[in-house]
């Protein structure tokens, strides 16, 4: 029985040394480079012109400032942001006291030496009444999409 294992051993060695030689003798790579030397022998190179550049310098800058198109701006210019609305401006001089009527609280103005009863959602100097709350009386205005809001405390 040993020596069977010992035929087996024997012959499996022998296989893998022919296959070892063999692919030392045909050596794909050696093949494939030798491919690429004939092709490179076969290719013709073409001749390239290197020759001086002719530039002239002294017509350099009127060639570039004849091409307006050149210093325009590659992304337009957004527009000016507008400025935010002064509220404490428009509510110079208004008073909000603690005089309620319903729904509806007592505005003073200095300016117009009146005094009128605004609800929620009503209209004041342009801006509209946002809130009342025990403590103030929110304002707001919406300009360009956003909204700006003051609270004026009540007196």
């Amino acid at each position: 029985m040993n020596r069977q294992i010992l035929i087996v051993w024997i012959c499996a060695a022998s296989v893998f040394a022919l296959a070892l030689v063999y692919g030392f003798v045909r050596n794909p790579a050696a093949a494939h480079s030798a491919w690429l030397t004939q092709r490179l022998e076969d290719t013709t190179v073409l001749p390239v012109d290197t020759g001086p550049a002719e530039l002239d310098i002294a017509r350099l800058p009127k060639a570039i400032a004849a091409k307006p198109n050149l210093w325009q701006d590659l992304v337009a210019t957004p527009p000016p942001v507008a400025a935010a609305p002064d509220l404490k401006k428009m509510l110079e001089g208004v008073t909000a006291t603690r005089q309620q009527v319903g729904e509806k609280v007592k505005l003073i103005s200095n300016a117009k030496k009146s005094s009128e009863y605004v609800a929620q959602g009503d209209t004041y100097n342009g801006l509209v009444v946002k809130s009342i709350t025990v403590k103030e009386v929110i304002f707001s205005l919406i300009q360009a999409s956003q909204e700006y809001t003051l609270g004026l405390p009540r007196e």
